[in-house]
């Protein structure tokens, strides 16, 4: 991408970053110990309330919300209203999703360039995911930190 970066290694770091880009795989409940117990949670918390550039990917996104269906009763920052569900499997769709989807912009953003949906050229860009856990899109329609969302069978999320 062209950017320069470090890693952050103390809890200091965050306050430091210009940038914050949490990617993570793992489980939920193993990812919230990590954050509490190197003191990450509450300069992270903190960073992301002032309105920071922040990018959750997977668990970093997970992170943001009040807790999961993953690990019920272990609390996450709480930065987001609501807790992150399995996808319904009533629904016919296998779990764990993964595949390539489009998905609708909320807004735009520089994180979406290309994927416009005034250019019909550019509506069908894909993204990869590998998934099972998400935020349903009926919950967040009105959440000023929804960027885009996509569907899974009959599932729309964020």
């Amino acid at each position: 991408l062209g950017y320069d970066y470090t890693f952050v290694e103390s809890p200091g770091d965050i306050d430091r970053a210009d940038k914050l880009l949490f990617p993570g795989v793992g489980a939920f409940a193993s990812a919230m110990e990590t954050l509490r117990s190197r003191g990450y949670d509450e300069p992270l918390r903190q960073y992301i309330v002032d309105d920071r550039p922040f990018l959750g990917i997977c668990i970093g996104l997970q992170s943001l919300f009040e807790g999961s269906e993953e690990n019920p009763g272990v609390r996450g920052l709480g930065v987001l209203p609501g807790a992150i569900e399995r996808f319904d499997v009533r629904s016919g769709c296998s779990v764990p999703h993964m595949g390539w989807n489009t998905v609708e912009a909320a807004r735009s953003s520089v994180l979406l360039r290309g994927v416009d949906a005034a250019d019909p050229d550019l509506t069908d860009e894909r993204f990869y995911f590998v998934h099972s856990f998400r935020k349903s899109a009926d919950d967040a329609q009105a959440d000023d930190h929804v960027l885009a969302t996509t569907e899974y069978g009959d599932q729309t999320f964020v």
